[in-house]
């Protein structure tokens, strides 16, 4: 709960609507504190994933709120009204990949696979009738080549490439099991329903 305590006092001064809402939700809903970590990290602004609230949810991967982890990341990433949801929420599946419970996420993304696919042809228009969808297709599409072991676009960094790792280390992405070249089903995303796992049950 410190690190979620040290995200709140540090945007204390840009406070706004949508964090006073989204800390009157977790109080009406009863959120345990790792679900409150996951709704933090993957909030409905521009700002970047806190580093520090993805290690704790990495950690809490190999606890028992592994499913409420899970059941909220798939709920946003199905959020079709706003591009900040399933944007943040593939930052931190593939955060999970690298230092949370690894078989256990590669499990739950290979049963979704058909929801990360669907973000590579995500649109949502704004105001201004100016798609703002493209970071999420193209954070989709990056991570897709991740699960592909595509050294280019694994990290989503133009930066080279680093060593590739001990065997053992990457020994998950062997297991990724693809049902054709299109890697899945797409579902309709307008919608914004269909698949994924259990969502939150709570607003």
């Amino acid at each position: 709960m410190d690190s979620l305590r040290r995200v709140y006092q540090n945007n204390k001064s840009s406070a706004d609507v949508k964090r006073t809402m989204r800390e009157l939700k977790n109080r009406v809903y009863n959120y345990s504190e790792m679900e409150q970590m996951v709704r933090e990290c993957t909030c409905n602004d521009a700002s970047e994933p806190q580093a520090s609230l993805m290690r704790e949810i990495a950690k809490g991967t190999f606890t028992v709120e592994f499913s409420s982890i899970m059941a909220v990341v798939w709920k946003r990433i199905k959020d079709t009204k706003n591009e900040h949801h399933p944007f943040k929420c593939l930052v931190l599946l593939e955060f999970l990949l690298r230092e949370g419970n690894a078989e256990m996420v590669l499990t739950q993304i290979q049963n979704n696979l058909h929801l990360i696919s669907a973000l590579t042809s995500f649109r949502l228009l704004n105001e201004h009738s100016i798609d703002v969808g493209m970071q999420v297709r193209e954070r989709a599409e990056k991570f897709l080549h991740f699960l592909r072991d595509d050294p280019q676009n694994a990290g989503g960094s133009a930066e080279p490439a680093p060593a590739p790792p001990p065997a053992d280390e990457d020994a998950w992405k062997q297991q990724v099991k693809w049902d054709d070249e299109e890697d899945g089903p797409p579902v309709p995303v307008a919608g914004g329903g269909g698949g994924g796992g259990a969502g939150e049950g709570r607003g």
